[in-house]
């Protein structure tokens, strides 16, 4: 019987599979991708249809496969995260948005995020610099890393916290 298995794709983001399940020569428990669906999980008839006649030793019931269709929950929004909460998903919702680390910084500078950094560190003063996608990059492993949360991303979550904000219905 074949069922509607969701992953994370390298980027994170979340995709579906439709998925079969059965047991080698050995007995072992062995799974066969038969499609891969994308985000939505929508299955229609023709598809069905086909995948039937490419599969015709494997039984595809349309009606318990859309039924079964339930995409895994979703992170809590960011206005209830913390600070340190959030530093620990940006990563996670911007690929969830489908962003780019360029794009990413683009969406914070259009959000008003204009220079980093700056101030004074070991007797030296710090020039304050616009943030470029390499010095995001890090940020974001870092807090995948589980390290705790830099003075400089402190001024970044702000920002992230109004591009995530969920607009206002017009």
């Amino acid at each position: 019987m074949a069922f509607i298995r969701w992953k994370r794709n390298k980027s994170g983001l979340l995709r579906a599979q439709l998925v079969h399940s059965y047991r080698d020569d050995q007995g072992r428990p062995r799974q066969k991708i038969l499609a891969h669906l994308g985000e939505s999980a929508t299955l229609p008839s023709e598809r069905v249809d086909a995948l039937k006649a490419q599969y015709p030793d494997i039984k595809i019931d349309r009606q318990s496969l859309v039924s079964s269709v339930k995409k895994p929950a979703q992170p809590p929004a960011p206005e209830g995260l913390t600070d340190e909460d959030l530093w620990r998903q940006m990563g996670h919702l911007r690929r969830m948005q489908g962003w780019s680390l360029r794009t990413m910084v683009l969406k914070l500078t259009e959000a008003g995020l204009a220079n980093i950094g700056g101030g004074i560190s070991m007797g030296l003063r710090l020039r304050a610099t616009p943030l470029k996608w390499t010095y995001y990059k890090g940020l974001e492993q870092m807090a995948s890393e589980g390290k705790s949360l830099p003075q400089m991303a402190a001024e970044i979550l702000p920002y992230v916290r109004k591009i995530f904000a969920p607009t206002p219905p017009a």
